[in-house]
């Protein structure tokens, strides 16, 4: 292909101005989940479990955000028990809305 030809196609190549937008939107297009409300044993168990957690820890947890509840795996990037957040996967999740959390070896 001549070399002017790729020039001018390169003009023509989709551009995308709002760059994360068809995301936030495929999101918006999500049903939302109501919040479940955790039992007294249930909230005792995973306070337990966040108290023995540390930095670097394998975990799998299951936490409610914007209007439904998604399941993430890592390790532990930040634990804070004043500001009551965990961070995994660069995912900050509040200690409120953890619905279930297990240590993975």
């Amino acid at each position: 292909m001549p070399k002017e030809k790729l020039s001018r196609e390169k003009q023509f190549m989709p551009f995308n101005a709002l760059k994360g937008y068809q995301e936030l939107l495929r999101e918006k297009e999500v049903e939302h989940e109501e919040r479940v409300e955790l039992s007294e044993e249930k909230q005792q168990e995973i306070n337990e479990i966040l108290i023995g957690l540390k930095r670097g820890d394998k975990i799998k947890i299951n936490f409610y955000i914007n209007g439904r509840y998604l399941t993430r795996q890592g390790m532990i990037q930040k634990l804070s028990f004043v500001t009551k957040i965990l961070v995994v996967n660069n995912k900050m999740i509040y200690f409120k809305d953890i619905r279930d959390i297990k240590l993975i070896d």
